[in-house]
């Protein structure tokens, strides 16, 4: 956090200072990733010494986290509710397809059966 304006901090350093420490920034790791890294490595020293000899050695790497983008919470509602209510409906229109084919079907049939019939006694 910087204890100054960034008029201020343009009055105090260069472009090639602020590029230097771009340069910094983008090569070194932020304190959070060597406190990380540090942890990583605790954690391997400490399982490692309490498994027996036999068994395999850890890697720090074994100890790394697996950081996920942040999930925008309203979003992710939405898209449940919408697969859910897409659910919903594609179960309801099957539930009605099959209840009205099971309305229409008799019809059809009846009207199947009527047009064999004016047609075999007009013949």
């Amino acid at each position: 956090m910087l204890s100054c304006t960034l008029e201020e901090l343009d009055l105090r350093m260069t472009s090639s200072e602020f590029t230097q420490w771009q340069v910094i920034d983008a090569n070194e790791p932020t304190n959070m990733e060597r406190i990380e890294a540090y942890l990583k490595l605790i954690c391997t020293c400490i399982y490692d010494v309490n498994i027996p000899h036999d068994k395999p050695k850890t890697k720090i790497s074994d100890f790394a986290l697996e950081w996920k983008a942040p999930v925008d919470i309203e979003n992710e509602k939405q898209s449940n509710l919408y697969g859910v209510l897409k659910q919903w409906a594609m179960q309801h229109n099957k539930n009605l397809k099959s209840k009205i084919d099971r309305l229409v079907k008799p019809n059809r049939d009846k009207k199947k059966k009527r047009k064999k019939k004016d047609g075999s006694s007009s013949r």
